[in-house]
């Protein structure tokens, strides 16, 4: 009787053992498998989309044509205004600061959040990791120009100011 009831508390240990790894080990893994970033291997970031995308949770982020993560929710607020939260691995993160800017993309394989390098610097960088998103790559260089355009009237007429003022 005693080895019977020793090899069903060995089992059950076995099994007990089983259970938590498989609980533990996606975590371990860095997978989202309770909608949680891994902190120990990834960082989270929030993109606010300047539009609606069709993204949805899962869907990969890349740099360069690299994967450096993914999308893990997708929240919709009130007003209709899209956020992304992201996981992106802890290595690739430190690119982000220089690569502030997001848009949807179609690849043979589907679609894909790509980060855009952003050369602007008047960007500043969010120490919150939130950052600007655009439903395609088109709406993404519009939205450049007209700041560029903007940026660049305000320091034609900063210089005329000047011209005059100096007169």
């Amino acid at each position: 009787m005693n080895k019977i009831s020793a090899a069903v508390r060995r089992v059950r240990l076995h099994h007990l053992i089983l259970i938590m790894a498989l609980t533990i080990l996606p975590f371990l893994a860095g997978c989202d498998y309770f909608g949680v970033c891994n902190p120990l291997t990834s960082t989270k970031v929030t993109v606010r989309m300047i539009g609606k995308t069709d993204l949805t949770a899962g869907t990969s982020v890349t740099i360069q044509g690299l994967p450096i993560g993914s999308i893990q929710k997708v929240e919709t607020s009130e007003s209709g205004e899209q956020h992304l939260l992201l996981c992106i691995k802890k290595d690739q993160a430190e690119y982000l600061s220089k690569a502030t800017l997001f848009y949807a993309d179609k690849i043979d394989s589907g679609k894909t959040l790509v980060c855009f390098p952003n050369t602007d610097k008047d960007t500043p960088v969010s120490k919150e990791k939130l950052f600007l998103g655009f439903p395609s790559y088109s709406e993404l260089l519009s939205w450049q120009t007209k700041n560029f355009l903007k940026q660049g009237m305000k320091q034609f007429l900063d210089a005329i100011d000047d011209a005059l003022d100096n007169k």
